[in-house]
């Protein structure tokens, strides 16, 4: 669901039945549906005449969606159902078929005029039984005029024949003991002006009525509100729903927020709350993390102090995301100062050399000892800067296309932090290296809490050192901050 290719043509040529039946279409084939039964893959399309009713979904069938199968072979059924100008009074575009616990067909549909229909079919997956039903609507035309908005309604007039009751895109789900009918509100295909959204009711009967968390039929204007534009999207809409593997997802069409506009799919995961009701959750999107390298130098907040590296987070984290990690801290490590003569190394403004020649990502976890040691002396101070500049200088040369950030102690109230964590600031804003905060922010960490020390570090009298519940804690802050870094061009 993240990496996509174009695949083959499934429709060679426009079908003639299409020509025939549809006075004005030219190809305008559009919005298919696409499910599996026994066997027998079924897609249903829309030939129409873009804002007018004279419209026809058809049906075409495949064995297989493996274009190398001796099986391939998409074959084309005919009309399903049809509107005519001025004398139906729904649209027939935007299918989706469900098959009911019977296994009986059910094909819905709709486009404005009177709103979303549903129809059953015979076994044969193409023949409506009976006449179609209206099972959602936008507003009412009693009261329409009351509801639209000035602006919707002039939209409406650019599709006089269509009028305001802007409703579309149904999709049918089962989930449990509900039925669940996804529709489109409003008005898609404006770009960044798309004011689309998608509402959600549900029914026990397949047939409906379909009611929305405050009981309100659908088919008189109910429906639940559960994806509209965000800081990310404009127009969310003509959604669908899956489960793979136990997990439901919600998809759409939107337009991007972040590139003017542009067409999106948006993917995200969808829970059922306690009551029933879907929830949209993260988006899903590639992972900028995966395979990635990541060197990481510092003290020993990166050493792990007196347990495992491997329990640090910024290790859980490489570890989640199969990334490559390498772990250069050390015990007492200072950026600006060498103490081998204490055991604890070189600054690590000439240690950084000694890192693996490659990395995505290079990560600075240090100043702790550099603070410890400075207290308040302006001469030290300055040394320090100088030399973190030293090391953002050589690590720029060093990984000219690697990602660099710095992360600082946590707060704690002794001379020479504060000067430290504003020095680091200082000096990382020149080299553009986006820096996590731990001292001003305070994130997660809360260093002046005795209980939370008892829990979360190496022992209640410690200010430096996570046990491993307390890397676990700040491993989303963590995550988030490599992933931003990542994808920041520096």
């Amino acid at each position: 669901m993240l990496t996509w290719t174009p695949g083959r043509g499934v429709m060679p040529e426009i079908p003639q039945w299409a020509r025939d039946s549809v006075p004005g279409y030219n190809g305008h084939t559009w919005a298919p549906d696409i499910q599996e039964y026994k066997g027998t893959w079924y897609m249903y399309y829309s030939c129409s005449t873009f804002g007018r009713n004279g419209s026809a979904i058809g049906l075409m069938t495949n064995k297989t969606l493996n274009p190398e199968s001796p099986d391939y072979k998409w074959t084309d059924q005919g009309v399903v159902v049809r509107s005519v100008q001025r004398k139906t009074n729904w649209n027939a575009i935007d299918p989706n078929m469900i098959v009911d616990d019977k296994g009986n067909p059910w094909l819905t549909w709709g486009s404005f005029w009177d709103g979303i229909q549903l129809v059953k079919l015979k076994k044969d997956f193409k023949t409506p039984v009976g006449e179609p039903k209206t099972v959602a609507r936008r507003y009412l035309r009693r009261n329409m005029a009351q509801l639209v908005s000035p602006e919707d309604q002039a939209r409406a007039a650019q599709a006089p024949d269509a009028g305001a009751n802007a409703i579309e895109a149904p999709f049918l789900i089962k989930d449990g003991k509900y039925y669940y009918l996804f529709v489109s509100w409003d008005y898609c295909c404006k770009g960044v002006n798309s004011n689309y959204k998608v509402a959600v009711g549900r029914s026990k009967n397949i047939e409906g009525p379909y009611l929305d968390r405050n009981g309100k039929d659908m088919a008189e204007g109910g429906g639940e509100v559960i994806a509209q534009r965000d800081n990310q999207f404009y127009g969310i809409g003509h959604s669908s729903a899956y489960k793979f593997d136990g997990q439901w997802y919600f998809m759409a069409h939107a337009y991007s927020v972040a590139d003017n506009g542009a067409s999106k799919l948006v993917i995200k995961k969808m829970h059922f709350d306690s009551d029933g009701w879907p929830v949209l959750d993260e988006r899903v999107q590639a992972d900028p993390l995966k395979g990635k390298t990541i060197n990481v130098i510092g003290d020993s907040y990166v050493a792990n102090h007196r347990q495992d590296a491997s329990l640090t987070w910024h290790a859980k984290v490489a570890k989640a995301h199969g990334m490559t990690y390498n772990n250069y801290g050390r015990n007492g490590a200072s950026v600006a100062y060498d103490r081998s003569s204490a055991g604890f190394g070189r600054a690590l403004a000439d240690r950084y050399t000694e890192m693996a020649p490659d990395a995505d990502i290079v990560l600075i976890v240090a100043g702790h000892n550099d603070a410890s040691m400075i207290a308040n002396s302006a001469d030290s101070l300055q040394t320090f800067a100088n030399r973190l500049d030293a090391l953002l200088t050589g690590l720029r040369q060093k990984y000219p296309k690697g990602h660099i950030g710095y992360v600082t102690p946590w707060y704690v109230d002794r001379p020479g932090f504060q000067q430290v964590v504003r020095t680091i600031n200082e000096v990382c804003n020149r080299h553009n290296i986006p820096v996590l905060d731990n001292y001003n922010d305070r994130s997660v960490i809360r260093v002046r809490d005795t209980e939370f020390r008892r829990r979360y570090f190496q022992g209640p009298a410690d200010t430096a050192h996570l046990n491993a519940e307390g890397h676990d804690l700040f491993m989303p802050v963590g995550e988030n901050f490599l992933r931003r870094l990542i994808m920041t061009n520096q």
